[in-house]
């Protein structure tokens, strides 16, 4: 029998969310762009700044039991709900909420009419892992990030 995910909640961020939101950020992707490309804090914290501003796109916060866990950003384009950003904090991952929220993000894009698509490093292979068994394909690849979609057509939820 499959555990389900705790309760959570997606709300929208707030300008108070900014300094937890850069602290996932950091505790997310750091080990992946240290390898890439070098981290530097300074131009990491404001361009995330300015991620966090775009106007259009959608910026979430996700919650368990009543406290902030993760980030979610979503940008629509014309047929396609594109995944910017999902992130979970390392003590709440492996809870089975990223699956459960991309079933939310399943059905949308469903109800839409749309694909759903996102970007994943290359080197990062657990995520890579995680949205293969999600039913997203590779749609194409480069030296840093791998683009996949997951086709509202798809009998695979």
């Amino acid at each position: 029998m499959t555990t389900p995910a705790p309760p959570y909640k997606i709300r929208p961020m707030v300008s108070g969310d900014h300094d937890f939101l850069s602290q996932v950020h950091e505790e997310s992707f750091r080990e992946y762009i240290e390898k890439l490309w070098g981290w530097d804090a300074d131009w990491q914290r404001e361009h995330f700044k300015v991620q966090l501003e775009d106007p259009d796109r959608e910026h979430y916060v996700i919650e368990v039991q009543g406290e902030s866990a993760g980030y979610l950003r979503l940008r629509e384009e014309i047929d396609t709900l594109f995944v910017d950003n999902i992130q979970i904090k390392a003590e709440s991952q492996g809870l089975k909420i990223g699956t459960a929220i991309f079933q939310q993000l399943k059905q949308r894009a469903q109800a839409e009419n749309i694909d759903l698509c996102l970007r994943v490093f290359t080197i990062n292979s657990r995520a890579f892992a995680f949205y293969k068994k999600l039913g997203f394909v590779e749609e194409k690849r480069d030296e840093t990030h791998t683009v996949m979609r997951w086709s509202h057509n798809s009998s695979k939820t």
